[in-house]
Parts: C-alpha cells; structure tokens; sequence
C-alpha cells in the first residue's frame, strides 16, 4: 500500500483544489487502495454465539442479578 501511495502524484491530483475538494479526493484515493489492498472477511449468516445447553433463563437470571450486586457493592467503596 505504501508503494501505492508514493506512486501518485499528489500535487497533480490536488492541483486547483480547495481543501474540502482536496479532502475528499484523498478519501476517494484511500478508499480505492484499501479496496485493493485490504482484505474482506466474510460475514457469516448465523454469527451469535449459541449458550451452553446448562445455560437456562434461571441461570441467565441469577448471573444477571449477581452482576448487579456487585456493581452496587463495587460502588459504595
């Protein structure tokens, strides 16, 4: 990416521009780079991270509840 960008010549490309023009063509010059040079990952359909089989509401309850205490037992010190 780094020889990308020394190969363009930035003041032809921000010739005559202001800076609002200039910002802008930097980000669309940016933008093709990363497209070109940084990989995508792939989003997967189903990305939720399942509970345990053991993990019940009860016990979603329970920790949630203790979660709680604790921050209110945290904050009186």
């Amino acid at each position: 990416m780094n020889e990308y960008f020394s190969k363009i010549n930035w003041d032809h490309e921000f010739l005559n521009l202001n800076v609002n023009e200039t910002y802008n063509k930097w980000l669309s010059i940016y933008h093709d780079a990363c497209s070109k040079f940084v990989p995508k990952l792939k989003q997967h359909e189903n990305k939720r991270i399942k509970d345990p089989l053991w993990m019940n509401r009860n016990i979603k309850n329970k920790c949630k509840k203790k979660r709680v205490l604790w921050i209110k037992c945290r904050n009186k010190f």
